[in-house]
């Protein structure tokens, strides 16, 4: 009652001056974090200098605070302008405090105030949508300009009332969707006959007990199976009740909740593209890509993704590639065409630092010490060969070669290779990937644009920004379940998405297929066989 008196005194005060202004709201100071009510609103500055509301919400964390160095207890908010969250300390969250009711008069002053938000915060509810517009023009934006089809648009406009709000109706409409859906799964399971809802790939998709899903998760692929569903469940993640399905991991029994969406997304089987439909379509051809030393298959799995032809290839039975074969025994036949990306992670237990000099010691010029780095030298030259192969045929090719930190950059034949293909290297951090550790790591590349578009994924000399100062897993504490050789998955989605937009902006795909003579795969297989290990 005390802090209701002072701010409506000062209001009072203040309402006397010439130039209205904007009612100044609560501000509560030094609340304890865990006292804050649910739905407490903050008005924070950006860099941008507008300024943002967001709502406060329950969840509760510790958090490494770089700048005090200790954990401190923080609180979720999400910013009603895009729903994204962010976690703020007791000072910040008191320091933003921002009245938790919002009066009429207060939407009525945001017209007058110098100092108003922008269109990404606070906007009145009258200013979304159609206002004041007839039925028929409303029906004649969402059919013509939105797309929605005749019987969609009619059935929801029937329902309301003017003034017909788009946004309104277009949430109707997916309500209603989702409505349909979830009908014809009820009916599935009863045994009733199917209904056809259209024709859109993403509507006709139905799980199934049974279906095959593959769940990527820092760098690995975790396998599972449906054995139940749907069940209306409520949704932790997104609030609400939704349809789930049950899925058990294959690796240790987990059992998992997932709803349309996330199956959809996950589901193992969806289509790789036709290694023999390589003709012509109508963005052009095929782009090809091979993977050399592939282990988890990270980079083939999302240049598939993009329907891109992909080959893989490693010795390892439990590998992920294509073709399971020696690559000092592969031919061109292995390969099937030539490639236009080549991503290469050649072995790295002889080169990394964690090997402590037993394999090689570039400070003394010894870099062959054992039999196994004599044998990765031999690997190295064939992977050289085959990058070098494949630049002669398609001159635009981009070749990636990734290989932990360490002493391949001080190798002769790394040094040779970089000179004579124009290799840049780059040195970046797994956890700058959303990866637990650190993992410094090397890429060379041809392309200098994707070289600097890698450089800024590092890691700080002291606390890690990316986790709070303490990388969860390190280079040696990392346990069995946790593939520490695995590329991350968005570091494959970097390089992924910059060499597929590239190559379809510079109509790489319009160019023609290069296709070898027979004399040219037996002059091939020839070289690939020279020097082989006996």
């Amino acid at each position: 009652m005390e802090s209701s008196s002072k701010t409506s005194a000062i209001s009072t005060s203040k309402g006397t001056t010439a130039n209205k202004r904007r009612p100044q709201p609560r501000k509560l100071k030094n609340i304890p974090i865990n006292v804050i009510p649910e739905g407490f609103r903050i008005r924070r500055k950006f860099n941008d200098g507008n300024f943002y509301i967001a709502r406060v919400m329950p969840e509760l964390k510790w958090l490494f605070d770089i700048d005090k160095d200790k954990q401190v207890l923080n609180r979720q908010v999400k910013y009603y302008a895009d729903e994204q969250e962010e976690w703020l300390d007791e000072e910040e969250l008191n320091k933003w405090a921002y009245s938790p009711e919002d009066s009429d008069e207060d939407d009525e002053d945001d017209e007058e105030e110098e100092d108003t938000f922008t269109a990404k915060t606070k906007r009145k509810k009258h200013a979304l949508g159609v206002v004041k517009k007839t039925k028929i023009e409303a029906r004649n934006v969402l059919k013509y300009k939105m797309g929605i089809t005749e019987e969609e648009v009619d059935s929801i406009l029937d329902q309301m009332s003017s003034p017909f709000n788009l946004n309104d109706a277009m949430n109707n409409i997916h309500k209603e969707r989702r409505t349909k859906y979830d009908n014809m799964i009820s009916n599935n399971n009863n045994n009733n006959e199917e209904e056809n809802l259209n024709d859109d790939d993403s509507t006709s998709f139905e799980p199934k007990i049974g279906m095959k899903v593959r769940i990527p998760t820092e760098g690995s692929n975790y396998y599972g199976e449906i054995i139940s569903g749907p069940k209306t469940r409520k949704s932790t993640d997104k609030g609400g009740r939704t349809v789930m399905w049950t899925v058990k991991l294959e690796e240790d029994g987990t059992k998992e909740d997932y709803d349309w969406n996330d199956l959809c997304r996950f589901r193992a089987s969806r289509p790789i593209v036709n290694f023999n439909n390589r003709g012509p379509r109508g963005r052009g051809r095929y782009l090809c890509s091979l993977e050399l030393f592939c282990g988890q298959g990270i980079i083939t799995q999302e240049f598939c993704g993009r329907q891109w032809l992909v080959k893989s290839i490693d010795s390892d039975p439990k590998s992920y590639a294509t073709n399971v074969i020696d690559i000092m025994k592969a031919t061109y036949d292995d390969i099937g065409y030539v490639p236009d990306f080549i991503w290469a992670s050649p072995p790295c237990q002889t080169c990394s630092n964690l090997g402590g000099g037993m394999h090689r010691c570039a400070s003394s010029g010894e870099f062959e010490k054992t039999q196994e780095a004599h044998d990765h030298n031999y690997l190295f030259t064939q992977m050289m060969y085959i990058i070098k192969w494949a630049k002669a045929k398609n001159p635009h090719l981009i070749v990636v070669i990734e290989n932990p930190q360490g002493q391949m950059a001080k190798m002769p034949l790394m040094i040779e290779f970089m000179r004579s293909f124009n290799l840049y290297k780059s040195t970046i951090d797994y956890c700058a990937f959303d990866r637990c550790d650190k993992k410094p790591t090397n890429l060379w590349t041809n392309d200098f644009y994707l070289h600097s578009r890698l450089n800024g994924f590092r890691c700080s000399e002291g606390k890690c920004p990316h986790f709070g100062g303490v990388h969860p897993i390190g280079t040696r504490s990392h346990g069995q379940s946790f593939n520490v050789a695995a590329i991350p998955q968005k570091l494959a989605e970097e390089v992924s998405e910059y060499v597929h937009n590239k190559f379809y902006t510079d109509r790489i795909s319009r160019l023609p297929e290069a296709r070898l003579t027979k004399e040219e795969e037996e002059q091939f297989n020839t070289c690939m066989s020279t020097g082989q290990r006996n």
